[in-house]
């Protein structure tokens, strides 16, 4: 693309951008242009622009892959540069739809969630994925033990924490995280 071989400069940068959002205007899907601003608004650190980009890509794509990369993009953006916890976690849950029990999305959920103190939030998401991926032994014990964690420390419940603890160590009686 020719911002490229324009260097870096912003003036370079806006001209190029004015150019491919007008490119944009014509051809609302056209590729080469949403990823050539994508790199531009990186560039000159315009988040709102960029989460722009990334919810088009997410309209957009057919592929669940590529949704959930830019949901991804999305939430890191809204989590990091734009210091929304709170309007990251849309974006997060929209992932976990699109792929229930989804690794990433589960961590960026408990970490939003942890972060904005929605503890019960955080512990209906955990008891949702622990019967979604209730197949995988290691994963369900790992989320059980964050979520006995969540009943012991931040809904103070202590009872339903052994209980989840004694699930865990019937399945896993060395496990060290149910033990303490």
């Amino acid at each position: 693309t020719w911002h490229r071989r324009l260097g870096d400069r912003d003036n370079h940068l806006e001209e190029a951008k004015t150019f491919y959002q007008k490119v944009r205007e014509e051809e609302p899907e056209h590729k080469e242009s949403i990823d050539a601003l994508e790199e531009i608004y990186v560039a000159l650190d315009r988040a709102e622009d960029l989460l722009e980009i990334y919810r088009g890509q997410i309209d957009l794509s057919p592929d669940t892959d590529k949704k959930i990369d830019y949901l991804f993009r999305t939430v890191d953006l809204m989590r990091d540069r734009l210091e929304d916890p709170e309007g990251a976690i849309a974006p997060a849950q929209e992932a976990l739809a699109l792929s229930p029990g989804h690794h990433g999305a589960i961590a960026r959920l408990d970490e939003l969630f942890t972060k904005t103190e929605r503890w019960e939030d955080l512990a209906q998401t955990l008891e949702d994925t622990i019967r979604i991926v209730a197949h995988d032994q290691k994963r369900v014990i790992e989320l059980k033990n964050r979520l006995a964690l969540v009943y012991e420390k931040n809904l103070e419940r202590p009872d339903t924490a052994i209980e989840i603890h004694a699930s865990v160590l019937a399945v896993d009686p060395e496990n060290d995280n149910a033990i303490e």
